[in-house]
């Protein structure tokens, strides 16, 4: 869609009227389709990660300079292939990882809620759930604090690989 206009026209209206619909609005639906099953919280983890991740993309493949399109062409990317993934691809991989950081999060709230709506009877959304209705807030406060290092440990690899690995040349002057 960043790249070829005509397919931006496409799917950008299509995106564009899904997107706003709230993951967890999806969950009924989820459930109807596939069962209290764990594929139903993949499918409403899906639907609450990749919007953020097409979102980031796009802006970051919409955002290469021509000039490096041109200098792309002018060492020998004369297709749009070689442009995309010589030119196009590593300039908008920060935006790409922004996104995937962005998606992380909201799919791990969206797990934990469609755990709350009985999806799984391990998950920590259930159990949060089933201490609330105990009446035992001290648990329920214990397992959000579990979800909230969990999601920290997960930035943090996450982070730790793509900032080390994929973006190194990113390295600036460190403050």
């Amino acid at each position: 869609m960043g790249w070829f206009h005509n397919a931006d026209r496409v799917a950008d209206p299509l995106i564009e009227i899904v997107r706003p619909i709230p993951p967890l609005a999806w969950i009924p639906f989820a459930i109807v389709w596939f069962g209290l099953t764990h594929i139903s919280a993949g499918f409403v983890v899906f639907v609450g990660a990749v919007f953020p991740i097409i979102i980031n993309t796009l802006t970051g493949f919409k955002s290469v300079s021509k000039v490096y399109v041109e200098a792309g062409k002018v060492l020998g990317c004369m297709k749009s292939t070689s442009l995309i993934r010589y030119i196009a691809l590593p300039y908008s991989l920060p935006s790409i990882a922004a996104g995937i950081r962005i998606a992380m999060g909201v799919g791990w709230m969206c797990l934990v809620a469609a755990e709350m709506f009985g999806v799984s009877k391990n998950g920590l959304g259930y159990k949060i759930w089933w201490h609330y209705y105990l009446h035992q807030m001290d648990f329920v406060l214990v397992y959000m604090l579990i979800l909230g290092f969990l999601g920290l440990l997960i930035d943090r690899v996450f982070r730790w690989y793509v900032d080390g690995k994929l973006l190194k040349w990113r390295k600036g002057v460190v403050v």
